[in-house]
C-alpha cells in the first residue's frame, strides 16, 4: 500500500506530504539517483523560500483581518 492509496482511503488529510516526496523521488531520477550538496542546497533553499512566503501571506492577511474589524468598532 503505498502513502497515495493510504491517503485516499482516509479522506486524503497528508495528499501534500506524498505530493512532496513524489517530487523529491522525480529530481532524484532526473539526477541520476545521485544527490550532492548542489542538490541539497537548492532543495533547502526552495524550502525556505516556499515557508517565508507561506508565513508571511498569512502575516498579511492577519493584518488585514486585524484592519477590518478595528475598523467595523
Amino acid at each position: 500500500m503505498d502513502m497515495r492509496t493510504r491517503d485516499s482511503a482516509s479522506g486524503g488529510g497528508r495528499r501534500r506530504a506524498g505530493l512532496a516526496i513524489t517530487l523529491v523521488e522525480l529530481l532524484l531520477k532526473a539526477s541520476g539517483g545521485k544527490v550532492n550538496g548542489k542538490f541539497l542546497a537548492a532543495v533547502a533553499v526552495v524550502a525556505i523560500v516556499v515557508v517565508a512566503g507561506f508565513l508571511l501571506f498569512r502575516l498579511l492577511m492577519l493584518d488585514v483581518i486585524m484592519q477590518v474589524v478595528e475598523q467595523r468598532r
